[in-house]
């Protein structure tokens, strides 16, 4: 049995990415997307729903994001999915939370600038020693 977890989302950027040092001298960059979806309902009317998907990448693909992108412009994003679980520490319920973990990212719209790459994959930018365990995913 083989298991599969692969994502691809185009969409706009809903908020500038944000740096944050994981403490163990590695960085992550967080960011949402908005992605809005449209349809045709029986009479006829327009629906519109705006979802909004949670993002982090790591090394030169979450800088080069950082660099490049800010609220509003328009990425396609390949990766996979996390979720991460938690107590809540009011309640003592548990919660959880599914985001993206960029692994490659085309920039969608003409903004561009221009010594800004077409795309970059995740691992083009790792350090040796900079590959993400899930300890480090606990972190973020």
């Amino acid at each position: 049995m083989v298991d599969l977890n692969r994502t691809m989302i185009i969409g706009n950027l809903a908020q500038d990415p944000e740096v944050r040092d994981m403490g163990n001298g590695k960085e992550v960059t967080n960011f949402a997307i908005a992605v809005n979806r449209t349809w045709e309902g029986p009479q006829g009317e327009e629906g519109k729903e705006v979802s909004f998907i949670d993002c982090c990448a790591f090394g030169k693909t979450g800088e080069t994001i950082e660099k490049y992108l800010t609220k509003g412009r328009r990425i396609l994003i390949e990766g996979r999915l996390k979720q991460d679980r938690w107590i809540n520490k009011d309640t003592s319920k548990p919660q959880n939370k599914i985001r993206v973990i960029v692994e490659k990212f085309h920039f969608m719209d003409s903004k561009k600038a221009d010594d800004a790459p077409e795309a970059i994959p995740a691992s083009a930018g790792n350090e040796e020693g900079s590959t993400m365990t899930d300890e480090d995913f606990d972190a973020i």
